[in-house]
C-alpha cells in the first residue's frame, strides 16, 4: 500500500533551509502593521520614529517578566554582533521574500510624556544597565 501511494503523490520539493539573519530594516513594515491596528489606522494619528529620553517613558506595568527579562540581554548581544543600535529598526530576514520585524518600543504620547505600549521589557532592561546613557533611544510615537 505504502509503495502505491508513493508513486500517486508527488513528492515535495528539496527545502534548503535558511537561517534567518537580524538586518537593519523593517521601517516600511512596522509602519504598515501599526497602520493595521485599529486605533492608529484612523485619520489625524501620526507615526513617526524618534528618539525618546528614558526618563519621559512611563510603563504601564509595574513587573516585567523574568525570562522576557533574560532574553533581552541576547537581543543586546545580538544586535551588537550585527553593529545595529539597540533602538534601531531591525527585522529577522527570513528568506529572500519573508521577513519579520524587530519591533523597537512602542510608544504614545500623552501630556509630555510617552506610555510605553510595547517594549516595557527592553526599556526596563536598558534603564537598569544603563545602556541608554551611550545609546540612541528610538521609539515608535
Amino acid at each position: 500500500m505504502l509503495a502505491q501511494l508513493d508513486a500517486i503523490i508527488r513528492p515535495y520539493p528539496p527545502v534548503s533551509p535558511s537561517i534567518p539573519a537580524l538586518v537593519p530594516d523593517g521601517y516600511d513594515l512596522l509602519v504598515a502593521r501599526l497602520r493595521s491596528v485599529g486605533q492608529y489606522s484612523k485619520g489625524g494619528v501620526d507615526i513617526s520614529i524618534e528618539n525618546v529620553p528614558i526618563e519621559k517613558l512611563v510603563s504601564l506595568t509595574r513587573f516585567v517578566r523574568e525570562y522576557k527579562y533574560r532574553q533581552i540581554g541576547h537581543l543586546v548581544q545580538l544586535y551588537r554582533s550585527r553593529g545595529i543600535s539597540l533602538f534601531d529598526l531591525a527585522a529577522g530576514q527570513l528568506n529572500a521574500t519573508q521577513m519579520s520585524i524587530a519591533t523597537p518600543p512602542v510608544v504614545e504620547e500623552s501630556g509630555g510624556q510617552f506610555v510605553l505600549v510595547e517594549g516595557s521589557t527592553r526599556a526596563t532592561f536598558c534603564r537598569t544597565r544603563e545602556f541608554h546613557k551611550s545609546n540612541v533611544w528610538s521609539c515608535v510615537a
